[in-house]
């Protein structure tokens, strides 16, 4: 956020969420009264924060994807932003790239990916995809996590229709 002249307060507000949803906007905050300095929870009084091992999983990082019955393997590379509750305990990796998004949710030790919605047949049509997957921790912990591997299944409706499970690797390929 940047202050203008005006008093307002201008930037960048991005959002994402565990279903492949995420969008960047221009915002602009204008002040529009005083507050209760009252009814304000004091700072002091919040529990400190608490650094999760989750955001060790940052930069950029190539998948390798290989599926147990055959079905061709898949090479991605993603850009990785991590952010955590004040707790530690829950975390979101958001894995972006230009042509797919992998929303990836740190809890109890693992990364979880759960993603149901539609996608796009090579020739344009629409498919209902199912993705699952579980990702734990490295151990030991690692910072920058250089390499996270983990298991799931793939479905895909017709008219492109597929299913399998996977094995998959993220490597880390830089910052």
């Amino acid at each position: 956020m940047q202050q203008r002249s005006s008093g307002t307060f201008a930037g960048a507000l991005t959002a994402t969420s565990s279903n492949v949803c995420a969008n960047t906007r221009t915002v602009t905050f204008t002040r529009t009264g005083d507050v209760d300095v009252n009814k304000v929870p004091d700072p002091a009084a919040q529990p400190p924060r608490v650094v999760s091992p989750a955001e060790a999983l940052h930069g950029r990082y190539q998948s390798t994807r290989t599926f147990t019955n055959g079905l061709p393997q898949t090479q991605q590379n993603y850009a990785v932003i991590t952010r955590c509750l004040r707790t530690g305990d829950r975390c979101m990796s958001y894995f972006h790239a230009s042509s797919s998004d992998a929303p990836l949710v740190f809890g109890g030790g693992k990364w979880t990916w759960d993603v149901d919605g539609l996608g796009q047949c090579r020739s344009g049509v629409s498919t209902q995809l199912k993705d699952t997957g579980q990702y734990p921790l490295p151990q030991p912990p690692q910072n920058p996590i250089t390499r996270l591997t983990g298991h799931g299944h793939h479905e895909q409706s017709a008219p492109c229709a597929a299913s399998g499970d996977f094995d998959e690797t993220f490597t880390r390929t830089g910052d």
